[in-house]
């Protein structure tokens, strides 16, 4: 119970630190190729008391298609296209994706393109604190009901590239 509650915070500091992180230009309306692709890159954190949804650069390791990809030279091209787009000699290609942390029940779920992954359970609560542009404090309460036990687990995270409050 106590590994994969750090498990699950971990994940959620390593995807809230690359929140906004979309390559090296910043990004024009002219820049995206695809509806709704503007809105969610220009608030790629949104907090909820017990949720969290992040607009992520992805790792290499997800299986499946990005929600988007940036092609990008690093220099004076950028373009942002829906799902996978394949780099080229000139373009660099950055899979982009909506990462999704929600408690429902008593399960912490990862929700990734409209699948969710139940990450913890026996998840008494998950609070999330944005505090203005500066860090994400997350909460994470777990109770055993079996043994009576409750397990409280925190993190801080700082942003690196700091982004509008929601």
């Amino acid at each position: 119970m106590q590994d994969s509650a750090r498990l699950a915070l971990l994940r959620m500091a390593q995807d809230i630190r690359m929140a906004g992180m979309f390559g090296c230009l910043r990004l024009s309306p002219d820049d995206f190729l695809v509806s709704g692709a503007e809105q969610a890159f220009a608030r790629p954190l949104a907090s909820g008391p017990s949720s969290l949804s992040l607009v992520v650069a992805e790792l290499p390791g997800y299986a499946g298609d990005p929600d988007w990809t940036l092609l990008t030279n690093c220099i004076n091209t950028v373009e942002v296209h829906k799902e996978r787009a394949q780099g080229s000699d000139t373009l660099m290609a950055v899979p982009v994706s909506r990462h999704r942390y929600a408690h429902v029940g008593s399960t912490l779920y990862f929700e990734r393109r409209g699948r969710n992954q139940p990450l913890v359970d026996h998840v008494r609560e998950l609070r999330v604190v944005q505090v203005a542009g500066e860090r994400i404090d997350l909460q994470l309460t777990l109770y055993e009901p079996t043994l009576q036990l409750e397990q409280h687990h925190a993190l801080s995270v700082a942003l690196r590239n700091p982004v509008p409050a929601s």
